[in-house]
């Protein structure tokens, strides 16, 4: 069965990771592209029951950090997604707080593509968390998101402080989308936060752009519900800085 043969192949699995994930984003040789993508999934869905082999976090850690070529960076947020959804009960806190880490450097890659590829993984690593582990993520987010403008586009560090800022604000982004019907009682807040950077360069206010108006997609058939979690302050604030929600006023 299919399973069986993903059982024989999950010692394997750190050794072929890094060899698979570069032949799933290569742009060359359309047909091993494309089988290498089916593989890349089967090893990220190895089977439950099987304790980790101690070199899949490590060798997670090193393309996501490290791989020269920024398209298998971007693939690991891909991969990351179904791999901790299935392994939450068989890493221990420190993997977990690892892996974690991992999302956060990858959402703050020099590539912008990296970076928007990990809106969906950091919307998954919300859900899997409990309040404490959502409060900590998003506390970290923040202090992303505050990181200083730079004055000018020669400072030597311009590019990493705009990847840094982009970087929690599409971690904002990602916790606002993680209730896509609902609104917990943190969320107002973190909405609140994310459109402060409404007026921030490209591709800042276009992430906060696209992220209201999904906000106001899903929330339309059930927004007099959803108002009341809203202060008048923060509503007044929110639409202060956007108009994407002027509908709901």
């Amino acid at each position: 069965s299919a399973c069986a043969s993903l059982r024989l192949l999950v010692p394997h699995t750190p050794r072929l990771l890094r060899a698979v994930v570069r032949a799933a984003t290569s742009c060359r040789a359309p047909e091993l592209r494309n089988t290498a993508k089916l593989c890349a999934l089967a090893l990220a869905h190895q089977p439950l029951g099987t304790p980790p082999d101690p070199q899949w976090l490590p060798t997670i850690e090193s393309i996501s950090r490290s791989d020269p070529e920024w398209r298998a960076r971007g693939a690991m947020a891909s991969l990351l997604g179904p791999w901790l959804f299935r392994m939450q009960f068989a890493i221990d806190a420190a993997e977990q707080a690892r892996t974690v880490d991992v999302v956060l450097a990858l959402l703050v890659d020099p590539q912008q593509e990296v970076r928007e590829a990990c809106v969906p993984l950091v919307s998954g690593v919300v859900r899997l968390s409990d309040d404490a582990a959502r409060a900590a993520l998003e506390t970290r987010i923040m202090a992303l998101a505050g990181t200083r403008l730079p004055s000018s586009r020669v400072d030597e560090d311009h590019a990493a402080r705009i990847a840094q800022r982009h970087g929690g604000v599409l971690g904002l982004s990602a916790l606002v989308r993680a209730s896509p019907y609902t609104v917990p009682p943190w969320l107002p807040t973190t909405l609140e936060r994310l459109v402060l950077h409404a007026n921030d360069p490209y591709p800042l206010n276009t992430a906060v752009k696209a992220t209201v108006a999904e906000f106001k997609r899903t929330h339309q058939d059930n927004w007099e519900e959803c108002r009341a979690a809203f202060s008048e302050d923060q509503l007044s604030r929110i639409l202060e800085s956007t108009s994407a929600l002027a509908h709901y006023a």
